[in-house]
């Protein structure tokens, strides 16, 4: 259990794993929806194009909402990637006397 916890919770390969993760949500919310979609047809008839309809529109949907998230997290990770740089550099302008007194 400890390796697989260090696996998954470590900072490398994030996108694979958002992506499979992703892939795996909207495949189990395809079939949700599907049963649902079969659900109300039968009780409501109508073709069978509007049930492909509904499938490809949770797709689009799905897309961009996948796409904002990523978005998101990119502008997230440039953040704190800018900040962490800002400090290590602050820190190390700030420990230059000490370094000074510690060599002499």
């Amino acid at each position: 259990m400890s390796s697989m916890k260090k696996h998954f919770f470590n900072n490398k390969s994030i996108p694979t794993k958002f992506s499979i993760f992703y892939l795996i949500v909207s495949v189990l919310a395809i079939v949700f929806i599907n049963k649902g979609i079969d659900i109300f047809f039968t009780y409501n008839p109508s073709n069978d194009q509007e049930q492909l309809t509904f499938n490809f529109i949770f797709l689009f949907f799905s897309v961009i909402i996948l796409y904002l998230i990523l978005n998101h997290m990119q502008k997230v990770i440039n953040r704190i990637d800018s900040s962490y740089q800002d400090f290590k550099n602050k820190d190390r302008e700030r420990l230059i006397p000490y370094e000074f007194a510690l060599n002499n």
